[in-house]
């Protein structure tokens, strides 16, 4: 794979995000997804998303 993530794992999860147009990854190893494609945020992060998109 060419991929500049360096974990095999998540590198797997990034380009299935990518072929599936998956606009983010949540997961709370956001250190392991530094060289991403994907907008990667934590549970948190996106649980405050959804609240500001509901205003």
């Amino acid at each position: 794979m060419n991929s500049k993530v360096d974990d095999l794992e998540d590198a797997l999860l990034d380009e299935i995000c990518k072929v599936n147009c998956i606009d983010y990854l949540i997961t709370n190893n956001i250190k392991d997804y530094i060289k991403s494609k994907s907008i990667v945020l934590t549970p948190s992060q996106i649980l405050e998303f959804i609240k500001l998109g509901e205003r």
